[in-house]
């Protein structure tokens, strides 16, 4: 209560001015107490209130107050406090991936492609969070990571179920306390495409290829062909990869793909040069 006295008191000054309004007003990290008191007495009540994302996991207390009460919650550290931690709780990070492996096979067949698709875990994580209204503050010095977790990317991903939400969730916390899930938690299935963890599992572990991931960082869709090096002839591997979306497939080092536009009139050359066992990103654009 005196924190927010304290923040109260301390800026009544600024609305005294005719010329100057307040339009919004964010606050950082208070407890749901202070809130409260925030709330009680502000002539202005807060917009935005910006917060880890252990808050928005664990205290249910203070998420509830914000709802009633129209505040809307930005989310930080989200990368570092769940994403990075894929070594502390590798089973719950292979769940995220899983989960993006449905998405995007159920996104495949509502729309006829037939080609490998995939959501990463950061993905997954934020339009969990977003689904849930969760504004989200990111930071990352990667170009890759920029467009790969950007609002117009993240808004295509199809809307989680019930279960994906759990599965999700469970994850989370998983890698926000660094206990890991127990290897049974991967026993689930996607009633709606019946593809099971196991199968998913078994299709992404191969230690004797490399597993390439094509980001569409345009925005139109683009067709991914392998060269054969010693012929030139360009074979047909995806076609029509949405804006924003990312393809996976597996190769061998020295393997030449290559990317055209939705016209053909647009092309570029990608190599792989990861060894086996290994992953390489390949950022589209031209």
């Amino acid at each position: 209560h005196q924190r927010a006295r304290h923040l109260y008191e301390n800026v009544p000054s600024v609305p005294s001015n005719p010329r100057i309004q307040i339009e919004s007003i964010g606050v950082s990290n208070f407890d749901v107490k202070e809130m409260k008191s925030l709330v009680k007495i502000a002539t202005v009540k807060p917009h935005i209130y910006q917060g880890s994302v252990r808050s928005a996991v664990y205290d249910s207390e203070l998420m509830a107050f914000l709802h009633r009460n129209n505040i809307m919650f930005q989310a930080y550290g989200v990368m570092l406090s769940i994403t990075k931690r894929k070594n502390d709780a590798p089973n719950a990070y292979e769940l995220l991936e899983i989960v993006g492996q449905q998405l995007a096979s159920k996104q495949m067949s509502s729309d006829g492609s037939d080609y490998s698709n995939t959501y990463e875990a950061s993905q997954i994580v934020l339009a969990w969070l977003t689904q849930h209204g969760i504004s989200v503050v990111l930071r990352s010095s990667s170009s890759f990571n920029r467009h790969l977790n950007s609002p117009e990317t993240i808004k295509y991903i199809p809307k989680l179920t019930d279960t994906q939400q759990l599965l999700v969730a469970r994850a989370v916390k998983a890698l926000l306390s660094g206990k890991d899930l127990p290897a049974t938690a991967l026993n689930v299935r996607n009633s709606e495409n019946e593809l099971t963890i196991q199968e998913l599992s078994g299709k992404n572990s191969s230690a004797h290829r490399v597993l390439t991931t094509f980001f569409n960082a345009l925005t139109e869709p683009v067709h991914v062909f392998w060269s054969n090096s010693r012929t030139g002839e360009e074979s047909l591997v995806a076609e029509d990869i949405r804006p924003g979306s990312v393809f996976e497939q597996f190769s061998h080092p020295g393997h030449t793909f290559v990317i055209y536009d939705s016209e053909r009139q647009m092309r570029k050359e990608f190599i792989v040069t990861q060894p086996y066992g290994q992953k390489e990103h390949f950022h589209v654009e031209f």
